[in-house]
């Protein structure tokens, strides 16, 4: 009987690291017959894909891979399952259907039978060492090892109750629901402490929950997620020769034909000479060539999302330029105790808030920006209440966070601007004032209400992200999932071809309460982008001061007059 992991997760990866020493005493395994990953891979001849490799390696809770189609990814996958196979471990293949589950565990069989030497047999009971078998009924396949991997599929979602699982692969993640990843995987795996594999492309305007995850995984984040794109192109393995090497000898390494290693690498002479660089494609160059140039001009935008694993473009987007890579910064985004904070407060059904700092980096170059005249608007940290609470709830979950105490104005030079508010929330504007007075923390809290049009919010947004002075911190989950789904009304499908999205008078009324909580603060500190400071309209605080400025007037007339 083979040994369970014991709540490692992970198997390790090479020999003499950190890691598989902790997994050796953790085990209280022999180093000496501890396997891992890499000398499985070895053993059975598993040459993987740059990419692949680097997610064979890692160890995040989520990893996400989003490939191009024949990229390679489900391959990938079988051999990320087959060294835990060797273990007491069980494991599902997830995907919308059990004909798309069953593709990862047809290629696992395959690596068992072709690569492993082991057979299959018809009963699952006294199965012998190497022995496996596989049930179509139950779509479970049960190694002597006592190890099991099931197929499930997103349609019968009430078979996904009960398990302990060491791990879960979903293969074509863009087609499996959000709602069963939180709800029926995920929860499988707290006893292991266990790891969740997502494959998948990029389906034109279709699986919104992957391209989010993808997004998040591409900055560093607390929630242990981490994404790879990997194209079809990249599709092949790079080999350096050593010196005598045939196109016969490569095409059985790489099991390929010897022919195609041939016309794959025009100008080589065979045998090779040492330190030659050879590639070996597993995919039609030209066949992709012509569907490229086929695709691009009939039909824009799918031959990025099914071949390059570029996210579809969507032309209902608020804001297309929007990128965790481009906008998303730890560093410049973190706390800076030196410096105030200021609230943009959007309250309602989900209550959001943010906190912000403003910040000037000597390596960047903001003068563009004419409004924050070489400030940079920094998103430190965010609140984002789904559900009905009080400001009294929200207040109280401010005050938990480390950057609280930089609200309060205790420093003289520090402006006395502390944020901005819904302008139309009255009642929760006083109760924010009420409490701040009432904190010993702070004092005194005022937050300004300002009302701005939806369409001049949009505008001096998109104004920081083109001036490059916006930076957020990748814990700000529900702020990136906003700017990232925050779109226009969609034109009915016979007029998508011709209808212009920004001829729209405003989005769509959803996913946008951090965004304008933010956008009520860029007006109210910096002013409105395409607009004067000085409008047409007469506030009745300038009226005040232009009485006051009358009477002054007035009394030193006076007093001339009274000389004469």
């Amino acid at each position: 009987m083979a040994p369970r992991l014991g709540g490692m997760g992970h198997l390790p990866f090479q020999r003499n690291t950190d890691y598989f020493n902790e997994v050796c005493k953790q085990l209280d395994c022999d180093p000496a017959t501890m396997m891992t990953k890499e000398e499985v891979y070895e053993a059975l001849q598993y040459i993987p894909l740059p990419t692949l490799l680097e997610m064979h390696q890692c160890r995040a809770t989520h990893r996400i891979v989003a490939g191009g189609n024949r990229a390679g990814k489900s391959e990938g996958a079988a051999w990320e399952i087959v060294p835990y196979l060797f273990w007491r471990t069980r494991g599902w293949v997830v995907s919308a259907n059990y004909e798309l589950a069953e593709i990862i565990v047809d290629k696992v069989m395959t690596i068992l039978i072709e690569r492993a030497g082991m057979r299959r047999v018809k009963r699952p009971d006294n199965l012998r060492p190497f022995e496996f078998c596989y049930s179509s009924r139950d779509h479970r396949l049960t190694l002597w090892t006592e190890a099991r991997l099931e197929a499930k599929s997103s349609e019968n979602p009430d078979s996904m109750h009960g398990a302990s699982l060491d791990y879960a692969v979903i293969d074509e993640a863009s087609l499996f629901p959000y709602a069963l990843y939180d709800t029926r995987l995920v929860p499988r795996l707290v006893d292991s402490g266990g790891w969740m594999l997502s494959l998948g492309t990029f389906e034109f305007l279709q699986g919104e929950w992957f391209e989010n995850y993808f997004d998040i995984g591409q900055a560093p984040n607390d929630w242990s997620i981490i994404s790879w794109r990997h194209p079809t192109r990249d599709n092949f393995h790079h080999y350096v020769s050593t010196g005598g090497e045939t196109p016969q000898y490569l095409a059985v390494i790489f099991r390929t034909n010897w022919r195609k290693v041939i016309s794959m690498n025009p100008g080589v002479d065979w045998p090779l000479q040492p330190n030659e660089d050879i590639f070996i494609f597993n995919i039609d160059l030209i066949w992709l060539e012509k569907e490229k140039k086929r695709l691009e001009e009939l039909s824009p935008g799918v031959f990025s999302a099914r071949y390059e694993a570029q996210k579809s473009p969507n032309r209902y987007l608020v804001f297309p330029s929007w990128s965790v890579k481009k906008y998303v910064d730890t560093k410049r985004a973190s706390f800076d105790k030196l410096l105030p904070v200021y609230l943009a407060v959007d309250p309602g059904g989900t209550y959001a808030v943010a906190a912000i700092q403003l910040k000037r980096f000597d390596d960047l170059d903001s003068s563009e920006n004419k409004l924050s005249k070489g400030q940079h608007i920094c998103i430190i940290d965010t609140i984002y209440l789904q559900t009905t609470v009080t400001t009294k709830e929200v207040f109280d979950e401010c005050g938990k966070r480390e950057w609280w105490a930089n609200v309060a104005r205790d420093i003289d030079y520090w402006d006395k601007f502390q944020g901005t508010i819904d302008v139309n929330a009255k009642e929760q504007q006083k109760t924010w004032r009420t409490l701040g007075r009432e904190s010993t923390t702070l004092g005194r809290l005022y937050l300004r209400g300002k009302k701005v049009g939806i369409q001049d919010g949009i505008k001096t947004f998109q104004h920081y992200f083109d001036t490059h002075t916006f930076w957020s911190h990748p814990n700000n989950k529900f702020l990136h999932l906003e700017l990232a789904r925050h779109h226009y009304p969609e034109a009915p499908i016979k007029r998508q071809d011709t209808e212009d999205p920004r001829r729209t008078d405003n989005p769509k009324d959803s996913w946008n309460h951090l965004l304008k909580a933010i956008w009520y603060f860029m007006v109210g500190k910096f002013g409105c982008y395409g607009k004067s400071k000085r409008s047409g309209v007469v506030t009745r605080k300038e009226l005040r001061k232009m009485a006051r400025e009358r009477k002054a007037v007035l009394k030193v007339r006076e007093g001339m007059y009274a000389k004469i």
